[in-house]
């Protein structure tokens, strides 16, 4: 009995040692309950133009089919809040998916002035009815300043290929700009959003938010057509002259 005893009390012993031990191991140390991870600039899905605003940091969220980043600009003005690129990528996520699915991002006119009033406190932003188009098609934006003199401006477009009967899942980009900037006009600031270039992508075949590429202009090597040198696109001009009205097709030119 005695050794039975003994024997009892030294696994009892080792079973209170073995959980104090866990005890100890899980405890003290910082943690952070975030979704949102920090990686490098240079991950970043899409880039401003030469000159900036700067890449400050990166937070990303992975989904089970798409990717999230908001992606920190440099800011120079007084105006509460920070400049911010947030890109919504959506297609297939292979072995980098996250657990959650992300809902589909489609901006509309009431929740462009929901997020207006969430990212420009105190300004009074109005979305402009003139017409935009940058490379990737056309876009949004609204522009307002501050008591202080600060141009703010919104810009917002989805990238996605024209909807067709039959078709495969292509994928989209849905991206917003938040941006302000003291002594800058608001066009200024509208040629800056045109600056921005997609540089991410997904690693599959069937994805493609862009589209066919345009065909090129029908003149170009026709006989009797003229193509003067100032009618000609620049493919390295991304802002257009004006942005009252649509492009419009030049119209032909009487044959010889």
């Amino acid at each position: 009995m005695a050794a039975i005893s003994r024997n009892l009390g030294l696994f009892v012993a080792l079973v209170v040692t073995a959980t104090f031990a866990g005890c100890v191991s899980n405890s003290g140390g910082v943690r952070t309950a975030t979704l949102n991870n920090q990686v490098d600039p240079s991950e970043a899905f899409m880039v401003p133009p030469p000159g900036g605003p700067a890449i400050i940091a990166v937070l990303e969220q992975r989904y089970q089919n798409a990717l999230a980043q908001d992606i920190v600009l440099e800011n120079n003005s007084s105006v509460p809040g920070e400049n911010v690129l947030y890109v919504r990528a959506f297609g297939p996520m292979g072995r980098d998916a996250g657990r959650n699915r992300l809902g589909p991002d489609i901006p509309s006119l009431s929740g462009i002035q929901r997020e207006l009033r969430q990212r420009f406190p105190g300004i009074g932003m109005q979305v402009s009815g003139l017409y935009a188009q940058n490379r990737y098609g056309p876009i949004g934006y609204a522009t307002g300043r501050s008591s202080s003199g600060v141009s703010c401006i919104y810009v917002w477009q989805r990238i996605a290929p024209e909807p067709r009967l039959v078709t495969f899942q292509r994928g989209s980009i849905t991206w917003r700009l938040r941006l302000c900037e003291p002594n800058t006009s608001v066009r200024d600031l509208l040629l800056t959003a045109y600056g921005f270039t997609v540089v991410g992508y997904f690693d599959a075949q069937t994805w493609n938010p862009f589209g066919e590429p345009p065909a090129p202009d029908e003149r170009i090597g026709k006989p009797g057509e003229v193509i003067l040198p100032e009618t000609t696109v620049d493919p390295t001009v991304v802002a257009p002259r004006s942005f009252t009205s649509p492009p419009r097709q030049a119209a032909p030119s009487a044959p010889v």
